[in-house]
């Protein structure tokens, strides 16, 4: 008689008289011809075949009959565009920039960096075609040559789709006001270190080799300059959080800075009565003015600016910019 508790059969008396046979499936690494008659049984009762004749049988393939079968061969890759052959033979391919819809500055003169209305030096001009940047759209134009612009009389507010080219305004403005003038000093202000980073990498590429224009100045200040400086180099810095710099206000053309270290700057600057060398500030990003938590100290940097006795040409980018007038009230912002 079968062991029952309390009297009477019980679901767990009836598990524990119950034998089991257990087959592992798992991890089996040997061969289809080593599995005993047994676990193949288990295997077809478990798929349901109950006659397991030749017919009904599931056949598993054996790597073998794959080897005869002809493998996938890659195409051939093709250029969309053709390579560029010089008067010599020799081919090379395209750079990225030429085989962009940027207009053809043969059709407007005025789409080329080396046009005579944009004064900039032809050592700019040979490093950004360099990075292959001849040609620009003609909105970067029309930003380019708006009034009083150029000559940093007027700030500029403007808004253009990511990728559509807002920072090469940005850059040349900057760099005319700098070269045009010795003494003048830039910020470029954007919100993050990675993007301080990178950009203080792209504009010592551009600015290489370029050097400031001294003819400008009086014999005295050019004295002075001189022994200040041993070259007329355009000096890139950055100042962000965790950077080890030790260089301050007084020893760079263009700081690239965070949110923070602009205000700092600005403040250093207003102290040690420096700010008049101030001639132009970026602000990138600028629809960052509205953000809860960083937006204020983009807000305080720019009215600070704003209150200057001294001309500070403000140029404020962004790529979702909202309505003009409620970002910030540059009053002669085109």
């Amino acid at each position: 008689m079968a062991q029952t508790t309390n009297g009477f059969l019980t679901s767990i008396d009836i598990a524990q008289q119950r034998s089991y046979t257990l087959i592992s499936h798992a991890g089996l690494k040997r061969p289809f011809e080593q599995v005993s008659a047994a676990e193949a049984q288990i295997e077809r009762d478990d798929l349901g075949i109950a006659n397991p004749s030749a017919s009904n049988v599931l056949a598993v393939p054996q790597p073998s009959a794959f080897t005869n079968l002809d493998r996938i061969v890659a195409s051939k890759i093709h250029d969309a565009v053709p390579e560029v052959t010089d008067a010599g033979g020799s081919t090379a391919p395209p750079r990225p920039f030429d085989v962009t819809s940027l207009p053809s500055s043969s059709l407007n003169p005025l789409l080329t960096l080396s046009h005579p209305r944009y004064g900039l030096p032809e050592s700019l001009v040979k490093n950004f075609a360099s990075m292959g940047i001849r040609n620009i759209y003609p909105w970067q134009s029309s930003c380019l040559l708006g009034r009083g612009l150029l000559t940093g009389e007027k700030n500029l507010v403007y808004t253009a789709p990511t990728g559509g080219g807002k920072s090469l305004v940005a850059d040349v403005l900057m760099l005319k006001k700098i070269l045009g003038s010795p003494n003048a000093k830039a910020i470029l202000v954007l919100p993050y270190v990675a993007l301080v980073q990178e950009k203080i990498a792209w504009l010592r590429k551009v600015v290489e080799g370029v050097e400031k224009d001294l003819q400008t100045l009086s014999s005295g200040v050019e004295r002075k300059c001189s022994r200040l400086r041993k070259d007329r180099s355009v000096r890139v810095v950055g100042f962000f959080g965790g950077s080890k710099t030790r260089a301050t206000w007084g020893d760079v053309d263009i700081a690239v800075c965070t949110f923070e270290k602009a205000n700092m700057l600005v403040n250093t600057a207003i102290e040690q009565c420096t700010i008049g060398d101030l001639g132009v500030v970026v602000l990138d990003e600028l629809h960052m003015i509205d953000d809860d938590h960083r937006g204020y100290l983009m807000e305080l940097l720019a009215t600070k600016l704003l209150g200057l006795e001294s001309s500070v040409q403000i140029v404020g980018m962004s790529a979702t910019l909202p309505v003009r007038s409620t970002v910030i009230p540059f009053s002669d912002a085109g």
